[in-house]
């Protein structure tokens, strides 16, 4: 995706589908041209292994993964599953994509309940 004056890459990193044992999570990286070199925000390019987690996880939800994104006039969304830390169930996730400093940002649920 564009924003700004770069372009965004956002990929699966690792393993999915083993409940909270998974390993599966969504990382960004950022570059000036759309074809690349894409880099995390420590400058490590994505081919090397670099990359930015979104969303991370949290006490309740973990193993954020998948990286659809609806870009909308009235703010972008990113959906994505997580795996509900007490019980292994997997769930939907929908979150407002911000941005700060440059790079979007994502959150998992926070309450009792898939948000």
């Amino acid at each position: 995706m564009h924003h700004g004056d770069y372009f965004y890459l956002f990929v699966s990193f690792d393993q999915c589908c083993r409940g909270v044992k998974s390993t599966y999570r969504t990382m960004v990286g950022r570059a000036s041209s759309i074809t690349g070199p894409y880099v995390n925000a420590e400058g490590k390019a994505m081919l090397d292994g670099g990359g930015t987690q979104i969303p991370g996880s949290n006490q309740r939800w973990v193993r954020p993964g998948g990286e659809p994104l609806l870009l909308r006039p009235e703010g972008d969304l990113m959906v994505f599953h997580a795996y509900d830390a007490a019980n292994g169930k997997l769930a939907l996730q929908i979150s407002t994509l911000t941005w700060k400093d440059g790079w979007p940002q994502a959150l998992v649920g926070t309450s009792g309940e898939a948000r």
